[in-house]
Formats: structure tokens, sequence, C-alpha cells
């Protein structure tokens, strides 16, 4: 029997009648529950199979007894299980033998658990409404082998549709090909690079008119001399598309582009477990760099508000007043920033809805909905702020 929650960083959202706004995560019992049951869907446990016992589960999984006797007792009131005095549990011969057993779950990978994971979460679990369904959150924590080893899992066992956030570096090809292969409902957020080998539903960020429609405000007023500060594609290839429309629309009009300045934050070895707080400390020491180097600011335009707010504290710390010393703009509202922040100029892509839009297609496929694949793009709404 294979435990596999030890080496996947799982969540869930259940889905019931009220709203679901924060990801739970799930303790030893009820992941070593869904371990189990991942084992009998998988055919590893047929009906009539004895559960092994509670000592030796204790010592192959290093489980608590506790632990163990709480996971079976959701499965035996499940039904999946049933206890006989004095034998122990075996497996219940009931329709959770098949494949139905997973029918009801929807498995939401993503490379990190932040929270933007939350908003995308917020709308799935509203988009996948009915039918008892549940959301699932696999997270590989940055990690390529464990977001394999997600994808691995699921390929084995697979749940009734998938939702991916594809990790942008391009290691689990294989892994997309069969998911691709076996014709599961799926729907991808954004665009990576192995994931291109699936014909699927998808849903976009509307960078293009995110892009043009922040230029075209700055450029109203009255700014011609523009530096970014950007992060390299491989982060979220969608940024590499960000950079040309700010490029090509503010260069069409006449504008300069006299600074760009790229950071790359895979190269830290601790983002598994990167805070935002880190994440904009470190884009304040990357500005801060550019200023003692020289660089002259005027009107700085970040991919997104972490990279803005730690522009502004870099800023600010030299003195320099936002934004009548420099102007700072974003391309990318962010999630889960802190009370008191400045009030950023920035596009918001409404994470929230995306979720949604893919919670709804992926549960017409999951009904046995046909046709060619969806492809939806979120315009980006301009909010205007004063920095």
């Amino acid at each position: 029997m294979n435990i596999l929650y030890a080496d996947i960083k799982t969540l869930i959202v259940s889905q019931g009648d009220s709203d679901i706004s924060t990801l739970k995560i799930m303790s030893k019992h009820e992941q070593f529950a869904e371990s189990i049951e991942s084992e009998i869907s998988s055919g590893g446990l047929r009906a009539g199979d004895a559960i092994p016992s509670i000592r030796s589960i204790m010592k192959s999984s290093s489980l608590g007894m506790s632990t163990v006797a709480r996971g079976l007792k959701i499965l035996e009131k499940r039904g999946v299980i049933r206890c006989h005095a004095r034998r122990g549990y075996f497996v219940q011969e009931t329709k959770h033998t098949d494949r139905a057993l997973n029918s009801r779950q929807v498995a939401f990978v993503t490379p990190v658990i932040r929270e933007t994971t939350n908003a995308y979460a917020k709308g799935l679990t509203e988009g996948i409404r009915g039918q008892d369904r549940v959301l699932v959150v696999h997270c590989s924590l940055m990690d390529g082998q464990r977001y394999r080893l997600a994808m691995k899992h699921l390929i084995e066992l697979p749940p009734g549709g998938i939702v991916i956030l594809p990790l942008p570096q391009g290691v689990c090809p294989d892994e997309f090909k069969s998911i691709a292969a076996k014709n599961i409902p799926c729907v991808v957020i954004g665009s990576g690079v192995d994931d291109q080998v699936l014909d699927c539903d998808r849903v976009f960020k509307g960078v293009q008119i995110g892009a043009e429609k922040l230029c075209q405000y700055l450029l109203d007023r009255g700014y011609r001399e523009f530096q970014l500060l950007l992060t390299t594609p491989h982060v979220a290839p969608g940024r590499d598309v960000f950079q040309e429309c700010v490029h090509q629309w503010l260069e069409d009009r006449g504008a300069k582009i006299t600074g760009e300045y790229i950071y790359d934050p895979l190269m830290l070895p601790h983002l598994s477990d990167y805070s935002l707080e880190a994440l904009i400390k470190d884009y304040k020491d990357f500005v801060s760099s550019l200023l003692t180097k020289g660089e002259r600011l005027k009107m700085l335009i970040c991919n997104d508000d972490y990279a803005a707010l730690g522009a502004i504290a870099a800023l600010e710390e030299r003195g320099l007043k936002v934004p009548d010393d420099v102007a700072v703009a974003s391309g990318l509202r962010g999630e889960g920033l802190p009370f008191g922040i400045p009030d950023f100029t920035t596009i918001d892509y409404h994470r929230e809805l995306m979720g949604r839009l893919a919670g709804q297609v992926l549960k017409k496929r999951m009904e046995g909905g046909e046709g060619p694949p969806e492809i939806h793009h979120v315009g980006g709404e301009l909010i205007v702020g004063q920095t």
C-alpha cells in the first residue's frame, strides 16, 4: 500500500451549500483516509480484501494509532470499508470500488500555495458547484519532482476532472502526454511549456489588453520616459507577453524606455517556502542596488504589485517621494498584500473570476459536454491609484 500524502502537499476545499473562502490543510488522518480510498479506486485493494492491521500500518507509515483509527472510521462512515468484529476492516463491495469513487473529485494542480491560489480555488469551488463535488489542491512547492509525482498520481487514479496551473520550467512532458492520452477532462489556467500537448479548454489573463490599458493611461498622464522592472519569463510565461506589449505600445507612440531591469527570483535557493514578505524585500534590495549604481528612475513600470511595493520601499528609503520624484505603476494586481500599502495604479485580472470560468467549463465537460476547446481571456481592469 502506497502512502502518497507524505510526498505531496495536499489541501482540500469541500463543496457544500455555503461559500468557501479559505483553504483547509488536511489533517493526517484525513490524508491517510484519502490514501486508502485512492488505493481502492486504483485496484490496489479490491472488494472483499482485508485492510492491513492498524499495527502494520503504523509500522509502515510511522503514523500513530489514533491517526490510523480515525482515518479508518472516516472510510467506514463513507461506506468504503466495513468492520468485522475481531477480524478487522475489509473493502466494502459497493460502487465505491470503481472509478465512480473519484468522479466527484476535481484536482487543482499548482506549483505554489499563495494568496493567489486561494483566489483561484474560491472561483473553482463556485464553478464546479453541485453533485457533491470536492476540490482537491495538489501543490508542489515549486519542486519539479513533487509536481511530477502529483501528476503521476492523478494519471494512475484519474479524478473526475483536472485544473492545472502549469509549471513553466518544463519538467514533466511525459505526464502531460499521458493526461492527453487518457482524455481526462482538463482545463489549463495560463500557459506553460509541457501543457502545449493538451488540446483542452483554457483560461488566460488578457495580458495584452491589460498592458495596453496601463500604458495608454500613463501616456495620457503626460509620461514619455519609462523604466521597466521585470521578472524573467520562466517564472510565469505571461511575463514575456507583458514585456513585449509594453515595448510595442510605448515605442509606437514615441515614448522612450531608458532602462530595463530583469530580476530572477528562481535563483533563490529558498523559494519552496518563499513568503510574500521575503519576495517584496528581495525586490526592495534589487531596486536599492540599482539606485546605488546610479540608475535614474522617473516612471517605473513593474510587472506586479509585489515588485512595485519593493520598489517604493527602496525609493522612500533613499528619501525619494512617490509619485513626485519617481512614479510607480504595476502590470498585475497582487493578492494578500499587507494593510496600509500604497494605492497602486495596477491591472486586476480577477483570479477568482478566472477560477470560476475554469470550473464552469470543466463541470460541463465532466457532465458529457462536447465541442471544440473553449479559450477564455479575462481582460484586465485598470485600477487607478496614487503611486
